[in-house]
């Protein structure tokens, strides 16, 4: 098996992990947020570090981003109301 094979073997399918609620980038921005901002990590380095599909990723901070949980920016999170995001880090 190829690296990628074994690389697409441990992620999580978009679907599944969106109706599973797999995919935890809220916890994530939380661990790495200095203040109220998170800076440095694209779609794709979080989803890297969550074995998930770059899509799940985009989908759940499109979520958060609609609900007014967080602002995103080229390489740049704000959280705009870390209670919400805290509690959607524990869903």
């Amino acid at each position: 098996m190829s690296n990628h094979q074994k690389s697409q073997s441990r992620r999580v399918s978009p679907r599944g992990a969106a109706s599973r609620g797999r995919i935890r980038p809220a916890a994530l921005l939380l661990e790495k947020a200095d203040g109220d901002c998170v800076r440095g990590l694209t779609h794709k380095e979080i989803a890297e570090r969550l074995r998930v599909y770059r899509e799940s990723v985009t989908a759940a901070l499109g979520e958060m981003r609609k609900a007014q949980i967080i602002a995103v920016r080229r390489k740049r999170v704000r959280i705009l109301d870390r209670a919400r995001l805290e509690r959607a880090a524990r869903e």
